[in-house]
């Protein structure tokens, strides 16, 4: 277990997660594969950060060396979960050790009794080491392959006789902004930022019911986000028809079809887009999420930071969006609709008419 705590810990500190926002904290750590007692790990883990207050009496316990102080916090935080003391003590340290407040060895333990962790000089976080393997994509047209027969999720323009230019999988520059293409269908070619593009931005400024047609997140795109465009540019954009399903978990409302220029995927267009294990069709059983082999393809960052990125469709309730995490892993439960976390983010999408 102790080791398992320890990788746990590491992947978090390699995605640079910010230990000390406890919303964030929670999010990463539902993706993060955990071989063994995984549930158990995780719980600890986010009890252990969440309680700021606690912590904050532990680090200073740490720094005086206050055994009894250790002890008693260590209880508080663990014992209702039935962990033993001295596996509580590992955890605590561990997560000190990792966001830089004391540098530990070994814990010792006698009798069960939890003993401090030798506090040396604040050691700094080490940079990031996210794998460069994360910033490779597999060519998107393997994934659709098999599929090309089924309509479009979303509904293109009008047809037009041009020949597609781009194709299915490259990078594609369009304004200031790199894009993946998608699919390309008549002339006009499905993109969507290579990248999240922005940060903090809620689904929508309110916590209540709302669909995909009067979130402020698709006022934003289709004003302020589209007004990032010249002119010239702008005209490329088509105004397509977007299709607002149910949640499939769910069965929240999506409510009703919108014309946008911009927008965001579905749920069921980014497992389309960029992997289809089923599980979207076929919910695992005790799960809120869609964790599969295409986690990596989904897996975002802004500027070189790993980072979740929303979804237009609802979550558990119309209260809630769904959205990709940071890991990848597709939450079909959702994030509260003005939640816009650390670094909650928007990778817009655009049918661009190929013509022009």
């Amino acid at each position: 277990m102790k080791n398992a705590i320890k990788k746990t810990l590491q992947q978090l500190k390699d995605w640079n997660i910010d230990f000390s926002n406890s919303k964030v904290f929670k999010f990463a750590l539902l993706d993060v594969q955990i071989e063994t007692d995984g549930k158990k790990i995780r719980r600890f883990l986010h009890d252990a950060v969440i309680d700021m207050k606690a912590y904050t009496k532990l680090q200073n316990a740490y720094k005086n060396n206050d055994v009894t102080a250790v002890e008693k916090l260590t209880d508080a935080m663990f014992d209702e979960y039935g962990t033993d003391k001295a596996t509580a003590n590992i955890v605590i340290g561990a997560i000190a050790e990792l966001v830089g407040f004391v540098n530990i060895s070994e814990t010792p333990t006698t009798n069960d009794t939890v003993i401090a962790p030798i506090v040396q000089v604040p050691v700094k976080p080490a940079e990031p080491t996210i794998s460069d393997l994360q910033e490779q994509i597999v060519a998107l047209t393997k994934l659709v392959s098999g599929s090309q027969s089924q309509p479009s999720p979303i509904v293109s323009p009008s047809p037009t006789k041009q020949k597609a230019t781009i194709a299915i999988g490259s990078i594609h520059k369009f304004g200031k902004y790199d894009w993946r293409v998608l699919d390309v269908q008549n002339g006009q070619a499905l993109l969507i930022s290579k990248d999240v593009t922005h940060v903090n931005k809620p689904y929508n400024v309110d916590f209540s019911d709302v669909t995909w047609e009067n979130c402020t997140l698709r006022k934003w795109l289709n004003s302020d986000f589209l007004s990032e465009f010249s002119s010239q540019e702008q005209a490329q954009i088509c105004l397509s028809t977007i299709p607002n399903e149910d949640n499939q978990w769910y069965k929240t409302k999506g409510g009703n079809r919108t014309t946008d220029r911009i927008f965001l995927l579905s749920l069921s267009e980014v497992v389309r887009y960029f992997g289809d294990s089923g599980q979207l069709e076929n919910q695992p059983s005790g799960t809120y999420w869609i964790n599969d082999q295409y986690n990596n393809e989904r897996a975002a960052k802004f500027n070189n930071k790993q980072t979740w990125w929303w979804l237009r469709s609802p979550g558990n309730g119309s209260d809630d969006a769904a959205s990709v995490s940071y890991g990848g892993n597709v939450s079909v439960f959702g994030n509260d609709v003005d939640d816009s976390g650390d670094r909650g983010g928007v990778r817009p999408a655009l049918w661009l008419n190929l013509k022009s």
